[in-house]
C-alpha cells in the first residue's frame, strides 16, 4: 500500500509538473494570440489609412485630368489666336507694302508732273 501510495503521488507530482507546463505553453499561447490580435488592428488601421489616402489620390488625379484637359483646349485656342493674329499682321504688312508702292508711285508721279508744270 505503501508502494502504491508513492506510485500515486510520483504519478500526481508527473501529472501536476504536465499540468504546469500545459498550463505555461497556454499562457505564451494566449499572449502570442494577444499579440497577434494588436497585430491586426494595427495593420486594419494601417490599411483603411492607405485606402483613405488611395481614394483622395485617385480624386486629386482625376480632377488634375481635368485640369489637364482644360489647359490643353485653352492652349489649342491660344495657339489658333496667335496664328490667326499672325496670319492678319502677315496681311497688314502686305497692305501697307502694297500702300508704299503706291505712295512711292505717287509721289514720283507728283515730281513729274510738279517738274512738267515749270
Amino acid at each position: 500500500m505503501v508502494f502504491q501510495l508513492a506510485h500515486h503521488e510520483e504519478r500526481l507530482m508527473i501529472m501536476e509538473q504536465s499540468l504546469t507546463t500545459t498550463q505555461e505553453q497556454l499562457s505564451q499561447r494566449v499572449a502570442e494570440v494577444v499579440r497577434l490580435e494588436q497585430n491586426v488592428r494595427k495593420l486594419t488601421t494601417e490599411l483603411k489609412t492607405i485606402k483613405e489616402r488611395n481614394t483622395s489620390n485617385e480624386e486629386e488625379i482625376g480632377e488634375q485630368k481635368v485640369m489637364i484637359d482644360k489647359l490643353r483646349k485653352d492652349l489649342l485656342g491660344a495657339k489658333e489666336e496667335t496664328h490667326a493674329s499672325i496670319q492678319e499682321g502677315m496681311a497688314y504688312k502686305q497692305k501697307a507694302s502694297k500702300l508704299e508702292v503706291e505712295l512711292d508711285g505717287s509721289r514720283e508721279q507728283e515730281r513729274m508732273l510738279a517738274d512738267q508744270v515749270r
